[in-house]
């Protein structure tokens, strides 16, 4: 029996849960949402959905959507097609929602919680499975994401009993660092998994549009696609630079489909 049939049999339970929010408010707070065309709102509707296709395929873990109370509606389509169980985010800061969200789930029974935001449009199911096996051996996993931020956050037991995830620097660049720290303190084992960018603005979906279009891995040319939408909806006053990555996105995928130079 392998650690994952054991984990089911004798009751460690696994949630893997989703924080959601409006793909709208996501692209606007992040300034993705200018025009009013909808470039941001869909970038930001597909990596949900990206996300919740992962963990829901990350059995035997039990998916879970903690949605923000002003955004039930917005999201309710994509969580209903996913199959996971929702329930609302409680707390004035999102370091509070976090907490809560992972508390509840540990009062219901879970043994172990990963934690995925949605805004990662890299993400994928062996990544969450991963984390799942991770967690087995580990008190804490970490999925580092470029900015100094987590797409990712596995917990055991006792590291939700001894980390405060309400002092966690959230939505700044030194969270992976905090949570490295609260794990050493702790003296809480920790692993961490490969960086995944994420999109937290105009620069960062650049970037990551840029690393997309150099592997143009299977399933991701759908997600450039909309981040090639969304700049150029965003960077009306750069034409310059927004011409740029467009073609450099067209030029690499042209030559990544041609044949290899025969000798």
């Amino acid at each position: 029996m392998d650690s994952m049939a054991a984990a089911r049999v004798y009751g460690d339970r696994v949630a893997v849960l989703v924080l959601a929010r409006s793909p709208r408010i996501e692209a606007q707070l992040k300034d993705l949402e200018r025009t009013g065309r909808g470039a941001g709102s869909r970038l930001f509707d597909a990596s949900l959905r990206r996300t919740l296709t992962a963990a829901r395929e990350a059995a035997p873990a039990d998916l879970h959507v903690a949605v923000a109370p002003e955004d039930r509606n917005a999201v309710r389509r994509a969580v209903r097609v996913s199959g996971a169980k929702r329930f609302l985010q409680d707390g004035d800061t999102f370091g509070e929602r976090v907490a809560n969200a992972v508390g509840h789930l540990r009062t219901s029974g879970y043994s172990r919680v990963v934690v995925l935001a949605g805004d990662c449009p890299g993400i994928r199911r062996h990544h969450v499975v991963s984390a799942v096996k991770s967690l087995a051996a580990h008190s804490v996993v970490l999925g580092p994401s470029g900015d100094g931020g987590l797409y990712l956050l596995g917990l055991d037991t006792a590291a939700i009993d001894c980390v405060d995830l309400r002092a966690v620097p959230w939505l700044t660049s030194d969270v992976a660092d905090a949570m490295t720290r609260s794990a050493a303190q702790a003296s809480l084992s920790l692993r961490r998994l490969d960086r995944l960018d994420d999109v937290d603005d105009p620069r960062s979906a650049s970037a990551l549009l840029r690393h997309l279009a150099v592997r143009l891995s299977t399933g991701s040319s759908a997600i450039v696609a909309l981040l090639r939408e969304a700049l150029r909806t965003v960077l009306p006053l750069q034409p310059q630079a927004a011409h740029a990555v467009v073609h450099h996105v067209h030029d690499l995928a042209v030559l990544w489909r041609r044949p290899p130079p025969t000798c």
